[in-house]
């Protein structure tokens, strides 16, 4: 395996990171597909060239936190300078919102299911999402913590996201979630539905995240 270049990228990168928070480092390689390897606070994604190089040219809103704050640590090649000059916004981020929001909407009714260290930081990549993807629709993309909570002009967004490290999902998380999913996410996509209704609905729609996060607790409470 070959590594055309590293980089910088997240909290880490903007230089707003707290104690415990990871180091995120992206790998560009000549691999035909992604991995993912994580050693404590090291978090490292692994891609391929040219995979980065079509999601750039889609819109992909990973390649836009990347050609965004990267900061490059190896690029003999200017790799990163590459994808920034590829990358194109989407007409709209629809399909993200959509999906970020049905997912959101299972946390806030069902927080119960869930391991509460891992439904913690999917409400916050929920929140998050929601709010990257409204602002790239303005070509305005942000993503510090402190950055999406003035762009939605809602206190409650630093909460949601704030609470991404915790063990639990906190009391009252339910409710401001779905007061912010009344502002800035879409309707809920199934009414008086149970979390095995929601996992056929993500099956269908081919939402990866949310599949990803209930499989196990899914499998272990409604289908053993």
């Amino acid at each position: 395996m070959t590594i055309a270049a590293v980089a910088l990228y997240g909290s880490q990168a903007r230089g707003d990171a707290v104690s415990g928070s990871d180091v995120d480092l992206l790998m560009i390689t000549d691999e035909d597909h992604a991995r993912h390897v994580s050693m404590g606070t090291l978090s490292i994604y692994l891609y391929p060239w040219t995979s980065l190089l079509r999601d750039a040219q889609a819109g992909d809103l990973f390649l836009c936190h990347i050609v965004r704050e990267a900061r490059s640590l190896h690029d003999p090649e200017n790799r990163l300078g590459s994808l920034a000059g590829a990358f194109r916004f989407k007409p709209n981020y629809a399909d993200e919102i959509r999906k970020a929001s049905d997912l959101a909407w299972y946390l806030a009714n069902f927080p119960d299911t869930l391991d509460g260290a891992l439904g913690a930081k999917r409400v916050a990549w929920t929140v998050r999402t929601i709010l990257i993807a409204r602002a790239a629709e303005r070509h305005s993309p942000c993503f510090a913590a402190d950055a999406l909570v003035a762009f939605s002009g809602l206190p409650l967004v630093g909460t949601l996201i704030g609470r991404k490290d915790e063990q639990y999902i906190a009391e009252d998380t339910p409710n401001l979630l779905a007061c912010f999913l009344q502002h800035y996410g879409l309707p809920a996509p199934i009414r008086d539905g149970s979390p095995a209704d929601y996992h056929a609905y993500f099956a269908v729609n081919r939402n990866d995240v949310a599949l990803q996060t209930l499989r196990t607790d899914l499998q272990d409470n409604f289908y053993s």
